[in-house]
């Protein structure tokens, strides 16, 4: 692994355990508002986040998209406890 992919791997793992649920349903609302009014990009973002339309997932967990398998790996161990939708594979 190069130096800048261990240095992204470090920065990846601090954004993800600086970042609590209540904080994460807080920007997605505010993403899904913005969808709502009618804001192109909010709409754009929220489809490619939700149904995967530009990118392909290498993980799934609680419905969220996540492109790191280790990140989410640890958004599904804080996760642990609360009800998790099910996923279609």
């Amino acid at each position: 692994m190069s130096e800048e992919e261990t240095y992204q791997r470090k920065m990846r793992a601090a954004a993800v355990g600086a970042v609590v649920e209540a904080d994460l349903i807080a920007v997605v609302q505010g993403i899904v508002q913005r969808a709502k009014d009618g804001d192109k990009v909010a709409i754009d973002q929220l489809f490619n986040q939700l149904l995967g339309v530009n990118a392909k997932p290498t993980h799934v967990t609680n419905n969220l998209v996540v492109q790191d398998v280790e990140a989410g790996a640890r958004l599904a161990k804080r996760a642990n406890g609360h009800r998790r939708l099910p996923v279609d594979s």
